[in-house]
């Protein structure tokens, strides 16, 4: 349960570096595509806050560091 967590997270973090990343390429000129890709930033990064208070994610991180340890 705790790894999955993490693992999703981290999965989360991976897929929105790689879209700043493409849309920093590719359609930076347009400010439309910008606005409706900050508001996506602010969804998700909204969700993963909900995620982490609902799952308890921070106390699995610290678990897992832990652990890796």
């Amino acid at each position: 349960m705790e790894r999955v967590c993490v693992i999703s997270l981290s999965i989360i973090d991976a897929i929105m570096i790689l879209m700043l990343v493409l849309f920093n390429t590719a359609i930076i000129s347009n400010i439309y595509v910008l606005t409706v890709y900050a508001l996506i930033m602010v969804l998700v990064s909204g969700y993963i806050v909900y995620l982490a208070i609902s799952m308890k994610c921070d106390q699995s991180i610290n678990q897992f560091d832990q652990f890796s340890k």
